[in-house]
């Protein structure tokens, strides 16, 4: 579907429209182009004038429409109006020329999407600058409550049987060796008389204590 112009195409109606007619007649006017040839879901707009104010040149017309013309079949055209719609007589002009509604197509055809540009130089390497946020509050929040105290059970384990090891074997019995040590020397003997010493010695410890008994 595409919106088809035409240059210096006119004409005039030659059978009344009323204003809820769907096709109309027209006669092309003399050195007139043809209208364009239309396709399936091609359309053009024809502009439809009262024959007084077309002489006269008036502007704004006293009557005047806009008309979507979807198809051609000779003299008779298929119309879409628009709302309000207008009566016309025979020998009102009838002109394809640009209007509003054309433009406003055109400016809502999107054509077929063009190449891939080249890319683009790449742009400076710029490095923002290096921002430290201030230092939140310290904040230390409130000591909750102190928990319950819960002493556990007093669990005493059960007594370890007694166990008494076997006696271990009986050692090898030893004798030391039998040492007799050396005599010592005799004694000398004194013979007390009367506190001096008395040259008779004998070979035991014997005292003669001056005869005191």
């Amino acid at each position: 579907m595409s919106i088809q112009f035409a240059d210096y195409c006119f004409g005039v109606l030659t059978a009344t429209l009323t204003n809820i007619s769907t096709s109309m007649q027209v006669t092309l006017g003399s050195g007139s182009h043809a209208p364009p040839t239309l396709g399936v879901g091609d359309y053009f707009y024809a502009s439809l004038v009262d024959a007084a104010s077309n002489t006269a040149a008036t502007v704004p017309p006293i009557k005047y429409e806009v008309v979507k013309v979807t198809n051609v079949a000779g003299p008779v055209w298929t119309i879409v109006r628009g709302s309000p719609a207008s009566a016309f007589s025979v020998g009102d002009s009838v002109t394809i020329r640009a209007n509003a509604s054309s433009l406003y197509d055109l400016k809502d055809i999107n054509g077929p999407i063009g190449p891939t540009g080249a890319v683009g130089p790449t742009g400076p390497s710029v490095t923002g600058p290096s921002v430290t946020g201030p230092t939140g509050p310290s904040v230390t929040g409130p000591t909750g409550p102190l928990g319950p105290s819960v002493t556990g059970p007093s669990v005493t384990g059960p007594t370890g049987p007694s166990v008494t090891g076997p006696t271990g074997p009986l050692g090898p019995s030893v004798t030391g060796p039998s040492v007799t040590g050396p005599t010592g020397p005799t004694a000398p003997a004194y013979i007390f008389d009367g506190g001096l010493p008395s040259t008779t010695y004998v070979t035991g410890p014997a005292f003669d204590c001056g005869g005191v008994s």
